[in-house]
């Protein structure tokens, strides 16, 4: 009978040598520093869509509640609208209450009777009112104002969002 000891079967050259142990770190040092990148990139990705995110909502939330406020000013005469600058509006709503629009750095605020402005939304890069009478022409005449347009740009790293809208306020003549 022919029986072979386990020490019988194992040449001089089984074991890896240090040439094969350096090159197998270094494919592995090559694989991980790819897959660090990759990870590295998918978090950025995440984060940057995360604050975009972030700063459409805002924008959306502001302009749905400038909307609002701005059809309920109180009149189109000088004493309820001041419409100079033009990145800034100051009414005067049906309660009485003098409201403040404007660019604050970059953010937009809003400020109620000579109280501690709130920020409605970051990263806005321009915000610009605009005045139209009834036949749609620009106008500089408090009393001639009939429809409102708001215009502004949110800036998130490498992308620029417009958003505009138009308002009629109600008591306007």
């Amino acid at each position: 009978m022919n029986t072979i000891s386990h020490s019988a079967l194992r040449t001089p050259h089984s074991a890896f040598t240090l040439i094969e142990f350096i090159i197998v770190i270094v494919i592995l040092s090559l694989i991980s520093i790819v897959g660090s990148q990759l990870l590295v990139q998918g978090f950025r990705a995440n984060f940057t869509s995360r604050e975009i995110t972030t700063s459409d909502w805002q924008a959306r939330v502001a302009l749905e509640r400038l909307s609002r406020e701005l059809e309920g000013i109180r009149s189109n005469r000088s004493i309820d609208l001041v419409i100079s600058p033009t990145s800034q509006i100051t009414f005067t709503d049906l309660n009485g209450n003098v409201v403040i629009y404007t660019l604050s750095g970059t953010q937009l605020t809003r400020q109620e009777n000579a109280g501690t402005a709130q920020v409605l939304s970051d990263s806005v890069s321009s915000l610009t009112f605009s005045y139209h009478d009834q036949n749609v022409a620009s106008t500089a005449s408090v009393t001639s104002v009939r429809t409102i347009t708001v215009d502004f740009t949110i800036t998130q790293g490498d992308v620029v969002k417009n958003y505009t809208m138009t308002v009629y306020p109600r008591n306007f003549i």
